[in-house]
């Protein structure tokens, strides 16, 4: 059973309750077993609206992020990584063609990372 701080739930739940629509995303969307102590990475939509409701929730500007193709930016705050994207859309297509062949739970991240890269061209081009 997985167990939250106050604080964590608490962040948690000020995206949830937001306005924004913040996509879980990373480890904890790919893998049933995760560990309780990995990070909590979500993704958005950028704009400067949502920017600066992250900066007033404390969040902090990532120098940089080299992960995704996608990520403009990304914002902090204790273990959540909220990445601000060009295209919200088409991320989450490439999650849910990666989660519909449940092919990242199978490799580790090096291989996951070249996967992403591959359905992101793939559905590019498209």
């Amino acid at each position: 059973m997985l167990t939250l701080s106050d604080s964590l739930l608490s962040d948690l739940l000020d995206l949830e309750h937001s306005r924004f629509d913040f996509r879980l995303t990373g480890s904890r969307f790919f893998t049933p077993d995760i560990s309780a102590s990995a990070d909590w990475d979500f993704f958005t939509q950028c704009s400067d609206e949502v920017h600066d409701w992250l900066l007033d929730h404390g969040y902090t500007e990532r120098k940089s992020y080299s992960d995704d193709p996608h990520a403009i930016m990304v914002l902090e705050k204790g273990c959540i990584d909220i990445q601000l994207v060009d295209n919200a859309l088409q991320k989450t297509r490439i999650q849910e063609v990666l989660l519909r062949h449940d092919v990242m739970p199978r490799f580790g991240k090096t291989t996951r990372q070249r996967l992403w890269a591959l359905a992101y061209a793939l559905l590019k081009s498209t």
